[in-house]
C-alpha cells in the first residue's frame, strides 16, 4: 500500500533542470505559504516574521521574466521574431499557464453559483480575460489571481512590442529589445511616482489596491527579470564576473528593504520605489543561483519536487485550501495555540498534497499537449 501511495504522488525530474533556479522558485513559494499562514499562528508571533518575510511574489516575476526572456532572446537572435515566432511563444507559455488558472478559477465559480445566493456572474467575467485590475484595484473574489494577470499580460504585450517596432525599424534586434526592457521598466516607474503625488497612499489597503496589486503598477519587475536574460546571453562574462558579491548584496538589500518597510507608515519609498529595489535586488540573486549544483540528492529532491508543484501551490493555497477549507474547520475544546499549530500543519499538508496531484494529473498533461497542437 505504502509503495502504491508513493508511486502515485512521485515525480519524474528531468536531466535539463537549473538546480539554482529550482532553489529560488522554491524560496518564493516557500516565502507565499509561510506569509499565508501566519494568520493561523498565535499573534504574538506575526511581527517578527514582517522583518524577514521576502517579496516571494516579486522572486516569482524576476525569475519568470529572466526565463521567459532567454526564450524571447533565442527566437529572437535566430530569425528575428516573426509573426509565427510571437504565435508560437503565446502557445507555449499559455498551456504552460491557462489550464492550471482556469481550472481553480472554474471551481471557484462553480462554489459560487453552488452556494452564494445572490451570485452574479458579471463580477468574476474579467478574471477569465485578465482584466480584473489593469488599472483598477484587484477584487477580492479569487486574490491569488492579481500576478497572473500580471504575468498574463506581460506574456501577451512584450513579444508584440517587439514585433512590432521590429517591423517599423531597421534597428539590430539586441537594440530593440533593450531599449524595450529599458522604457517599460522607466515607464512603469514614473507611473507609480505621479500616481502616488496625484494620490498618495496612506493605508496598507490603499497601498496594495493602488499599487501593489495592478498590471501597470508592476509590469516592470517582469522586465527586470528579462534585463537579466539579456544580460546574460549578450554580456555573459560581466554576468557572473561577481555573482557571489551580487548574490550577498542582492540578499541583503531584500533584508532592510523589509526592515525599513515593516518599520514604517506607508511612504513614497514603498509605494514607488520598494517594487524596483526588490526587484534589482532579486535579480542580482540570480547569476550565482544558475551557477549551484545539486550535492545532497534527497535535498536537490525535495527542492525540485516542490519548484515543480510551485504553480499549483500557489493557486490552491489562498482561496481552496485556507477559505474553503481552513477556515471552516473547527477543533473544538483545544487551546487557541494548538488550533493554530494544528491549523498551520494542515494548511501546508493540503497545499502540498493538493498540489501534487494537479500538477501531475492535470498540469503536466495539459503542458504536454502544446507539442501536439499547430496553431500555424
Amino acid at each position: 500500500m505504502d509503495s502504491e501511495m508513493k508511486q502515485l504522488l512521485k515525480l519524474e525530474i528531468g536531466t535539463n533542470r537549473v538546480y539554482g533556479l529550482d532553489i529560488m522558485r522554491c524560496m518564493a513559494i516557500l516565502l507565499v505559504l509561510i506569509s499565508h499562514s501566519i494568520c493561523f499562528l498565535p499573534k504574538v508571533l506575526a511581527p517578527y516574521f514582517n522583518y524577514v518575510m521576502l517579496d516571494g511574489v516579486t522572486i516569482f516575476f524576476v525569475l519568470s521574466g529572466f526565463l521567459v526572456g532567454g526564450i524571447l532572446i533565442r527566437i529572437n537572435e535566430s530569425n528575428g521574431l516573426s509573426w509565427r515566432g510571437v504565435i508560437s511563444f503565446w502557445k507555449k507559455r499559455w498551456f504552460r499557464t491557462l489550464p492550471n488558472y482556469f481550472l481553480i478559477l472554474g471551481g471557484m465559480v462553480l462554489m459560487q453559483i453552488l452556494f452564494v445566493d445572490d451570485f452574479n456572474f458579471n463580477t468574476v467575467r474579467a478574471y477569465f480575460y485578465f482584466s480584473q485590475n489593469i488599472t483598477n484595484a484587484h477584487p477580492p473574489f479569487f486574490p491569488e489571481a492579481w500576478s497572473l494577470s500580471i504575468e498574463e499580460w506581460f506574456y501577451l504585450l512584450v513579444p508584440l512590442a517587439i514585433f512590432a517596432v521590429g517591423s517599423l525599424s531597421r534597428w539590430p534586434a539586441r537594440k530593440i529589445l533593450f531599449f524595450t526592457i529599458l522604457f517599460v521598466i522607466i515607464a512603469v516607474f514614473l507611473l507609480r511616482l505621479q500616481r502616488y503625488i496625484s494620490v498618495p497612499a496612506t493605508t496598507v489597503r490603499e497601498y496594495e489596491d493602488l499599487f501593489r496589486r495592478q498590471v501597470v503598477t508592476r509590469l516592470d519587475a517582469l522586465m527586470f527579470g528579462l534585463m537579466g536574460a539579456y544580460l546574460s546571453f549578450f554580456h555573459h562574462s560581466a554576468w557572473i564576473k561577481h555573482s557571489r558579491k551580487l548574490f550577498v548584496a542582492g540578499l541583503l538589500v531584500l533584508l532592510l528593504s523589509r526592515v525599513f518597510v515593516a518599520n514604517a507608515q506607508v511612504t513614497l519609498y514603498e509605494c514607488v520605489f520598494s517594487f524596483s529595489v526588490d526587484a534589482i535586488a532579486a535579480l542580482c540573486l540570480i547569476p550565482h543561483l544558475t551557477s549551484i549544483r545539486p550535492r545532497n540528492k534527497k535535498v536537490f529532491e525535495v527542492v525540485t519536487c516542490l519548484s515543480l508543484i510551485s504553480y499549483s501551490m500557489y493557486l490552491v493555497n489562498l482561496s481552496v485550501v485556507q477559505v474553503l477549507i481552513m477556515n471552516n474547520i473547527e477543533l473544538g475544546a483545544i487551546s487557541a495555540f494548538g488550533q493554530g499549530m494544528i491549523k498551520c500543519f494542515l494548511f501546508w499538508f493540503l497545499t502540498i498534497l493538493f498540489s501534487l496531484f494537479i500538477y501531475k494529473y492535470f498540469e503536466l498533461p495539459t503542458t504536454r499537449l502544446r507539442e501536439k497542437i499547430k496553431w500555424v
